[in-house]
């Protein structure tokens, strides 16, 4: 998790926690939670029992735009069932990266990014995967070599 007052998950189908589409932010900061809230609800400052009670009104209090940018009840229970897969999906990318990076350690026009190695005593939640495997590859190489390597 970053260090700042903000961190955006993405649970786009492709990443380590897939929900089919949808993302999470999370702050520890009250003002930018009661600020985010608003935004991902159209720039609806309250809710419908806030705004209205018992009966219910289309009289909307908008004082800055905003999205309809939350995930559905349908995407966070597929999140919810991911995580039990979590750690298991993550440990299988680790290993694919190791293999890139065995496959590409003695190219020397390669360039692959630095996975730290964790150890048995990282924190659980610490232990991440790569959603994408990606390296950086000199303009003399061409890409039907790196191609042919990926096959192997």
């Amino acid at each position: 998790m970053g260090t700042g007052d903000i961190v955006v998950w993405s649970f786009q189908a492709v990443k380590s926690l897939p929900t089919g589409d949808g993302g999470m932010i999370t702050t520890n900061d009250e003002a930018i939670a009661k600020k985010l809230k608003n935004l991902i609800w159209l720039g609806v400052e309250k809710s419908t029992f806030d705004r209205v009670g018992q009966r219910y009104t289309w009289d909307y209090d908008i004082k800055h735009g905003g999205i309809k940018a939350y995930m559905t009840d349908l995407t966070a229970v597929i999140g919810i069932g991911q995580l039990r897969r979590l750690e298991q999906t993550n440990a299988r990318r680790r290993e694919i990266q190791k293999r890139y990076n065995e496959a590409f350690k003695h190219m020397r026009q390669i360039t692959l990014p630095n996975i730290p190695t964790l150890c048995s005593t990282t924190p659980r939640s610490l232990k991440t995967g790569t959603a994408l495997v990606t390296f950086w590859a000199m303009p003399e190489l061409p890409p039907l070599c790196i191609l042919n390597r990926l096959a192997k």
